[in-house]
């Protein structure tokens, strides 16, 4: 299994600047990544697959749920995850 990382952030031009690094850390497939635009759609994305998820990369100013929220929000449904 690869592990995966979660890039939320509402503007899609920066969004889009984490994938090229993220293929060049480590061999080809072991890092996937998702691109989110809220931080509802990121929960919903990690809810499904939150075992290989071990990285979450979010903006904090975002309509709806911010940066801050989604944090608190995924403290509470995971115990294993730490600021």
């Amino acid at each position: 299994m690869s592990d995966s990382i979660i890039i939320v952030d509402d503007e899609p031009d920066i969004a889009e600047l984490f994938p090229p690094a993220i293929s060049a850390a480590g061999p080809p497939g072991h890092l996937r990544h998702a691109l989110r635009r809220s931080g509802e759609e990121a929960l919903n994305c990690w809810g499904r697959d939150r075992a290989g998820v071990i990285v979450i990369l979010s903006d904090i100013n975002m309509p709806g749920m911010d940066g801050l929220q989604l944090l608190g929000k995924s403290r509470s449904a995971s115990p294993i995850c730490r600021s």
